[in-house]
């Protein structure tokens, strides 16, 4: 299996998340936000998925990243903003499992 550096879910926005990463070498990598994936290849990955409703959580999962307070394998990613939230927001709502996105 490939071994994933700096996994970080960057942006979610109303409909599309964005997770950045690396590996060791010019290796695919599948990143899937619930049913939606998009496998990319590195060293450098920057992996767009879109297609999401917004207002839903999705599970985000990394093949081969590990857990990390920037991406939690079981986190829910939400396309719905909570009122007032901010890039920090987002960063304190992914520690604890959960994900908001700003529009």
């Amino acid at each position: 299996m490939t071994v994933v550096h700096d996994a970080e879910l960057m942006t979610v926005g109303p409909d599309e998340a964005v997770v950045t990463f690396r590996t060791d070498g010019d290796e695919p990598v599948t990143t899937r936000v619930g049913d939606a994936e998009v496998t990319t290849r590195g060293p450098y990955h920057s992996a767009r998925v879109a297609g999401l409703e917004a207002g839903t959580e999705y599970e985000l999962v990394v093949d081969g990243a590990e857990r990390s307070e920037w991406l939690v394998h079981d986190a829910r990613a939400s396309c719905r903003p909570p009122p007032g939230d901010d890039r920090n927001g987002q960063r304190r709502a992914l520690r604890r499992g959960r994900v908001r996105s700003h529009r």
